[in-house]
């Protein structure tokens, strides 16, 4: 409440308290002759709001009510909506008593002029239109119900009194939005108690507008609540979380993207420009996940010793499938938040580190002035985990003399100059490589991070990559928390650097890719809702040695019987998307160590179920993801 909110209350609150003078005695001071016309009605009724006397306002209407009509109730309405919200709140609840068709619209004439933001939001606030609106020159005329105010203004004894008579709660209302009650919500301090009330007495809490947006959609995009947003997730079910609107965007999506957005994602170019209100501190985030934790295991019969027991219209292994993918959603959902979390403290010891090399190349090659240096690989294309490597691709100048192996005087330079460079701890040149490389691990400060340093034009086509997989994501909207959880998992594994048997990361995304294109094969973008069950997918795909001995080629239809491998080849064969003569898994010597983690992976998190370790509000339970991560790491430390 503002300061002049307080003071109209303070004011009404000594004009109706302090005069002890009975009801009668207050019409002697303010006489009237008794209306015979709904005009003479009209204009005393007018008159009494305008002195702020809500009492002798209800006695005089409840005394005159054969007067009354639509035009005197609109007059009166829109006279009660200019008043402050104290005032009209006592006059919007009286006139919910008194009028005997719940479901009447209210006709509210606005001046159509230029006014400022503020004032401009504030008639947002205040007027919400419910039919179509009429605009002249200078006015605009809108409708709106008692019903929609009560939810604006948060007021439950007029949504007390409308409900008492026959009102339509569900009823389509032809505005611009099509939106019923509870969009009109705004987080005040009665919505809890309203959208219990209006959903037990029937209202469509999946109900969507024309953009397809549930009032959760609403609450999340526009009004940007916490306390609503929380409140229609504790009252509703799980299936409002899931329910996508014209945009194929779930609510539970658009909270993953908010919660994201809090940090700067240097590297995602997903993230940009993205709406970064409300801010959920880890707290309150924290608090929101337990809640949809709760609602996913109320989605399943539960029993007495509170576990998830089976549905008989259920099978049990779709049963128990169905909770793991609502799981690991949510597990998929907390590790990219902590990834974002952990990105944005990096940030600046990445640019710290690059600033270092760029002055190192400058100084060391000749015409180095004229060299670049860029991001690439995960820095680049939004895959980035703390733990991984910082690729760097320099570029030589054009028609310019410059050394004949620039990588190796650069290397030989930083060598030579430690003192200089502290942050490096071990370097190595790796000109045995199929794309030669600077190889530097960086001291403790710097979390012995790896840098990887290549030259460009030189069959380099990393940033080419990294475009690519940047086209990958804007494709798949879950291709990036897919990723990062299992670039995390062959980290720990041991088994994501090409040069010691493992798999690049790009490799790794182009695995993701084949599953994602098998799974939709017109090219569609797969629903949030399907993200728990898609990285159970890959796990059980890619777990299958049959599924190993075979060439794994994104540009072909994945749904095809994919060629074969050799007997004597016996092992993945992934067909680079960029070209085709590149086997980007040709270095992958550690394959089974994937095949056989991804077994254990799909065994343990059947343990879990079968332990009884997920129970409803279990804090000591393990999340299904980081029961993963734990035990690869533990299995290959």
């Amino acid at each position: 409440m503002n300061d002049s909110d307080k003071d109209d209350y303070k004011n009404s609150y000594i004009r109706e308290k302090v005069p002890s003078t009975p009801l009668s005695k207050k019409l002697e001071k303010t006489p009237y002759k008794k209306p015979t016309t709904s005009e003479e009605l009209e204009k005393i009724l007018l008159k009494r709001i305008e002195e702020q006397k809500p009492n002798d306002f209800k006695t005089i209407i409840n005394n005159h009510k054969d007067l009354l009509n639509q035009d005197i109730l609109n007059k009166i309405f829109e006279k009660i909506y200019s008043q402050n919200k104290v005032v009209s709140s006592k006059f919007f609840i009286i006139l919910s008593e008194i009028i005997e068709d719940p479901n009447m619209l209210f006709e509210i004439e606005i001046e159509n002029e230029n006014k400022n933001e503020d004032e401009n939001e504030n008639i947002k606030k205040m007027v919400n239109i419910i039919k179509n609106q009429n605009e002249t020159k200078n006015k605009i005329v809108q409708k709106i119900s008692l019903l929609h105010l009560a939810c604006e203004l948060s007021i439950k004894k007029i949504l007390e009194n409308l409900l008492g008579k026959k009102i339509y709660l569900n009823v389509k209302y032809e505005d611009s939005s099509g939106q019923n009650a509870l969009f009109y919500l705004r987080g005040e301090n009665e919505d809890k108690e309203i959208i219990e009330l209006l959903v037990k007495k029937g209202i469509n809490i999946y109900y969507k507008d024309k953009s397809g947006n549930t009032a959760l959609h609403n609450a999340i995009i526009n009004i940007k609540n916490k306390d609503l947003i929380y409140n229609l997730i504790d009252i509703g079910n799980l299936d409002l979380l899931f329910i996508k609107n014209n945009e194929e965007k779930s609510c539970l999506e658009l909270l993953y993207l908010n919660w994201v957005s809090k940090y700067q994602i240097f590297f995602d170019e997903n993230m940009e420009n993205k709406e970064k209100k409300p801010v959920y501190n880890d707290e309150e985030r924290n608090a929101l996940i337990k809640l949809i934790r709760g609602k996913i295991f109320d989605n399943y019969i539960i029993n007495s010793k509170n576990e998830i027991v089976l549905d008989n219209n259920n099978n049990e292994n779709d049963n128990k499938l169905n909770y793991f993918y609502h799981e690991l959603c949510l597990d998929l959902i907390e590790f990219r938040v902590s990834v974002a979390k952990e990105s944005d403290k990096v940030i600046n010891d990445i640019n710290e580190l690059s600033d270092q090399l760029i002055q190192s190349m400058r100084q060391s090659l000749k015409n180095g002035e004229k060299y670049e240096m860029m991001l690439f690989g995960s820095c680049r294309n939004g895959l980035y985990l703390p733990t991984s490597d910082i690729d760097l691709v320099i570029f030589a100048p054009r028609n310019t003399e410059i050394d004949a192996d620039p990588l190796y005087i650069l290397s030989e330079y930083l060598k030579n100059n430690l003192d200089e460079y502290k942050f490096i701890k071990e370097i190595y040149y790796r000109d045995k490589a199929r794309v030669k490389i600077i190889n530097i691990i960086t001291k403790d400060k710097y979390n012995n991070k790896t840098i990887d340093i290549s030259l460009g034009n030189q069959g380099n086509t990393g940033l080419k990559c990294a475009k690519y997989i940047k086209e990958q994501t804007k494709k798949y909207s879950i291709f990036n928390l897919l990723t990062l959880a299992f670039k995390n998992i062959f980290q720990l594994a041991k088994i994501n650097k090409p040069y010691t048997g493992g798999l690049s990361s790009y490799g790794i995304s182009i695995l993701i890719i084949y599953i994602l294109q098998r799974m939709a094969p017109q090219g569609e973008d797969i629903s949030f809702t399907d993200l728990g069950k898609i990285f159970f997918e890959v796990l059980k795909f890619y777990s299958d040695i049959n599924n190993i001995n075979r060439t794994i080629n994104v540009n072909e239809n994945p749904n095809e019987n994919s060629q074969t491998s050799s007997a004597a080849e016996n092992r993945l064969k992934i067909i680079d998307p960029l070209d085709n003569n590149n086997n980007v898994a040709n270095n992958f010597e550690e394959f089974r160590i994937m095949v056989n983690d991804f077994s254990n992976s799909l065994n343990l998190i059947n343990q879990s179920y079968e332990s009884g370790l997920l129970k409803k509000n279990n804090d000591n339970a393990p999340n299904l993801l980081k029961l993963i991560f734990d035990s690869i790491e533990k299995n290959h430390a």
